[in-house]
């Protein structure tokens, strides 16, 4: 498979993991000549890693100038509720989480990150 194609066909594994959601795994797989490679895997990673990649993201473009205590406490938050959401999603009963705000929605990790940064901006005297 040339390079063009794995590229198309990687962009659609991605998609794919992001539309159907953490109780799907998707992989692509090439099984010319034996080889047997896998190309591109979207899992429930994803769903792990997707929230505070977009916070640091959001950040950095928005409000390049903040200190970065507040830009980790914003992931930390993104990250603890991508989890907890993560393994109920998969099965695992946590009280509570399916109560959180935009859960629904599955947006639940935003207002934790803004709750995580603003306290971080709180604690300016105490870095170090």
């Amino acid at each position: 498979m040339d390079k063009e194609l794995k590229r198309h066909y990687t962009l659609l594994v991605d998609f794919l993991g992001h539309v159907m959601g953490p109780d799907y795994e998707i992989a692509l797989h090439e099984l010319k000549d034996d080889s047997n490679e896998i190309i591109a895997i979207a899992s429930p990673i994803l769903s792990v890693v997707y929230p505070p990649t977009l916070v640091l993201i959001f950040i950095s473009l928005l409000a390049p100038h903040l200190p970065d205590r507040i830009s980790r406490g914003a992931a930390i938050g993104a990250l603890l509720t991508s989890v907890l959401c993560t393994l109920t999603a998969n099965g695992v009963a946590i009280p509570l989480v399916e109560s959180l705000p935009l859960y629904d929605l599955g947006l639940s990790w935003l207002i934790p990150a803004a709750v995580f940064g603003l306290a971080a901006s709180l604690l300016r005297g105490h870095a170090r």
